[in-house]
């Protein structure tokens, strides 16, 4: 998965689960789940989303800068 994708699914999904006040424990869950069932897909899973990150955490600024902030 590319920035790009993650970025704009992470945004939808987000918005879905924002209704959920137990979203905290929904991704516990299933990252325990995941690791402890699937290690090697949570160690793939974790390996791309760590090559990518720099990449998410510069868009998330980008966007926080172009906010205007009210203070």
């Amino acid at each position: 998965m590319e920035t790009q994708e993650y970025l704009s699914l992470a945004e939808q999904l987000d918005s879905q689960l924002r209704q959920d006040q137990h979203q905290f424990e929904l991704y516990s869950f299933m990252t325990v789940w995941l690791k402890s069932r699937m290690p090697n897909l949570y160690t793939e899973l974790e390996a791309d989303f760590r090559r990518i990150e720099p990449n998410v955490y510069s868009v998330h600024a980008a966007r926080d800068n172009s906010i205007d902030h009210p203070f």
